[in-house]
């Protein structure tokens, strides 16, 4: 009897949006294909331990029973190394990580020790599910030897469909950590076209072509969202994807991708991000190398260009609201990591 485990860290119940990939995760390894566990991290050592060894001989009970896979939610944000050895010191038939951020390249790009300390720990596993071919490629350049298996967008779960009223307004949705989103401050400079913006804000005023729609749980954000293109971008300016968070979109598949595909919605993003090929080969927007271009762009956009567009996303977001894609890197880990690209 073979037996699948899923590790992630305590996930609470919040408004904040980066909780929304790890629990449609849960949900569908769940429904597919085992049992999952969660582990807290506090600024309490002594509990934090504790919880970490609960898990981890639960695991091992389990484990005496039945051939066991043990995929964790990457990264657990638990006591490292002790803790990771806890969890991965036991004969797993296959132990795979799923990445959902990579703080070293996220946080210190430049910081060789750091990233080797991270990418060390990648290295306990057999097999990576990464975002795309781009974080691939840095992984393997930075010494990843395990396995790696490609995502390219994460599911988006949920509960009913959604019917967006369409104008001929073209409104850009912006959605996310606004307080992150710098940029923001001098959008009325490039863009003439209407944002509509949602998410949490309270570092500063946002320009008059900005109207705030206030701040949603993830599940129910798709529902309240207006708007014909969705905005992908990152860091302080108007003209590139600048600084750390800029740096990061290189590599990684932000998650308001997912959103706005989840709502039928095509995007608009940086033509350098990871996402860009994605959008690209499957016709789901546009990609530019400065928001300037987005005036040009919409003033000769055709209702049956459009259209088109409306066309292409809805071919893709029924595979991200029904799991599909995080299915299809799991299955290709069963399989021995065939076609890993």
């Amino acid at each position: 009897m073979e037996f699948n485990i899923l590790l992630s860290k305590y996930i609470p119940s919040d408004k904040n949006a980066s909780q929304k990939a790890p629990e449609d995760i849960e949900k569908i390894f769940k429904a597919n294909y085992g049992c999952t566990y969660r582990v807290r991290y506090t600024d309490n050592p002594l509990f934090s331990y504790f919880d970490t060894l609960r898990s981890a001989w639960k695991i091992r009970t389990i484990k005496k029973k039945a051939n066991c896979n043990i995929i964790v939610q990457w990264p657990l944000y638990v006591k490292r190394p002790l803790s990771y050895r806890m969890y991965l010191s036991h004969e797993f038939n296959t132990k795979i990580a799923i990445i959902h951020d990579l703080d070293s390249l996220r946080f210190s790009p430049n910081n060789k020790s750091i990233i080797k300390k991270e990418i060390s720990s990648l290295n306990r596993f057999d097999y990576v599910i990464a975002h795309n071919k781009s974080m691939r490629r840095w992984l393997i350049r930075n010494g990843l030897k395990a396995d790696i298996i490609t995502l390219d967008i994460f599911d988006y779960l949920l509960d009913g469909t959604i019917n967006i009223d369409h104008s001929n307004d073209y409104r850009i949705v912006v959605a996310g950590n606004l307080d992150k989103s710098i940029f923001l401050k001098e959008i009325d400079k490039v863009l003439s076209y209407r944002i509509n913006a949602y998410g949490p804000i309270s570092s500063y005023q946002l320009p008059d072509n900005i109207e705030y729609k206030g701040v949603f749980l993830p599940d129910q954000l798709p529902y309240h969202i207006e708007g014909e293109f969705g905005l992908i971008w990152d860091g302080e300016d108007t003209d590139n994807c600048s600084g750390k968070n800029g740096n990061y979109m290189r590599y990684n598949n932000p998650h308001k991708l997912s959103l706005y595909v989840a709502c039928g919605m095509p995007v608009i993003t940086w033509k350098k991000a990871a996402i860009a090929e994605y959008v690209e080969t499957n016709d789901i927007g546009f990609t530019v190398n400065s928001l300037h271009e987005v005036n040009g762009i919409l003033d000769n956009l055709s209702a049956e260009r459009y259209r088109e567009l409306l066309s292409n996303v809805k071919k893709i977001t029924s595979t991200v609201t029904t799991g599909t894609n995080f299915i299809c890197a799991f299955e290709k880990v069963t399989r021995g990591g065939q076609n890993n690209v």
